[in-house]
């Protein structure tokens, strides 16, 4: 029997230990009866980004993976999985850079706003909420109404609902 690096099976990040879930892209896992990490995908919303957001944002990937940030791969992943359009054709109601959200954290007992911005524009003053954040990333291209699950950077499972982008 080989000992295999914990890896995640969806977005192959490094994962400290073979967990329920992988802390970049919340992709589930549980142990088979042969002690290997089989994977199921978890329900995912679709996901519109602009092609402008899009750009940028395949960019800070690349570097950010190259300088093997956290979340790096949950945003890489979310990247391949999205609807790319032009602005003017993305649904209206769907959470774009520099828009503000109005989101709920599952077992918050208030929605809470924060403009979605690049890191670049990142301010911790309580009003913004960085893409490279596993939040953000969660967040990013859903609609009103649309819930997504997402592992915080502790690794623990959260799911975030967006409940008006305006």
């Amino acid at each position: 029997m080989t000992t295999r690096d914990p890896f995640c099976t969806n977005c192959d990040s490094r994962m400290k230990a073979p967990a329920q879930a992988c802390p970049s892209c919340g992709f589930a896992t549980a142990a088979s009866g042969g002690g290997e990490a089989t994977g199921a995908a978890v329900n995912r919303p679709p996901v519109y980004i602009s092609t402008h957001d899009f750009g940028r944002l395949e960019n800070l990937v690349h570097t950010q993976l190259a300088s093997d940030h956290p979340v790096a791969s949950f945003l890489k992943t979310e990247l391949e999985r999205a609807v790319v359009r032009a602005a003017p054709d993305l649904p209206r109601d769907a959470v774009r850079m520099n828009r503000r959200v109005i989101y709920r954290v599952e077992d918050s007992e208030r929605p809470e706003s924060r403009f979605l911005v690049y890191p670049r524009q990142y301010h911790p003053t309580g009003q913004y909420l960085s893409i490279l954040s596993p939040l953000g990333i969660a967040l990013l291209g859903l609609r009103e109404g649309n819930g997504m699950p997402f592992a915080d950077l502790a690794g623990a499972q959260r799911r975030v609902s967006v409940e008006k982008v305006v």
